[in-house]
């Protein structure tokens, strides 16, 4: 794994288990269940995209084009 890769990694896997926290705090509120899944659905299609633009700034990475984190 190159250098350039692991800070992405780690900041969508930081990212991850924080929003996982986040849902888990409204499962224990007392809510009614269709809030619940509105939340849990809002959370998961964030930790996907989340998770879709770790995959493109990856594969942005390997080809070597536009790599902006060395310009700073």
């Amino acid at each position: 794994m190159k250098r350039e890769m692991i800070l992405p990694v780690v900041f969508t896997v930081i990212f991850l288990i924080m929003t996982g926290l986040y849902a888990a705090i409204f499962f224990f509120l007392e809510l009614p269940v269709i809030v619940k899944i509105i939340i849990a659905a809002l959370l998961l299609l964030l930790c996907a995209v989340m998770v879709y633009l770790l995959l493109e700034r990856n594969k942005e990475i390997q080809e070597e084009k536009d790599n902006d984190i060395s310009k700073y």
